[in-house]
């Protein structure tokens, strides 16, 4: 992913912006508003993932079989995924944008 500024061209990737993760932030650099701009791939993703954890889990629940507890437990696999992702397949993507409508 690009971590970079889209008001002033800061590099961003090795800052420090926030312990508390925002979806709207001021850049360190030159105090401008941005937002994260989170790729519909990524979210979709992370969606899926936790509605397969929630469904496995209640499965498990349900049936007391550790198969679904293991399943589960593989269903949490693409978030640990996201950063191989953000390096291959998102190389492009701007993490970050100007407030407004839309993504990119």
């Amino acid at each position: 992913m690009e971590h970079r500024c889209p008001a002033c061209g800061a590099d961003l990737s090795r800052r420090s912006l926030s312990v508390i993760p925002r979806m709207a932030l001021d850049c360190p650099s030159c105090r401008a508003r941005i937002e994260v701009n989170v790729h519909p791939v990524e979210s979709a993703l992370m969606l899926a993932g936790f509605a397969a954890f929630v469904a496995f889990g209640a499965l498990f629940y349900v049936f007391k079989q550790d198969g679904f507890l293991v399943a589960a437990l593989a269903a949490l696999s693409p978030a640990g995924l996201l950063p191989l992702l953000e390096r291959r397949w998102f190389k492009g993507w701007p993490r970050y944008r100007k407030p407004g409508p839309g993504p990119g």
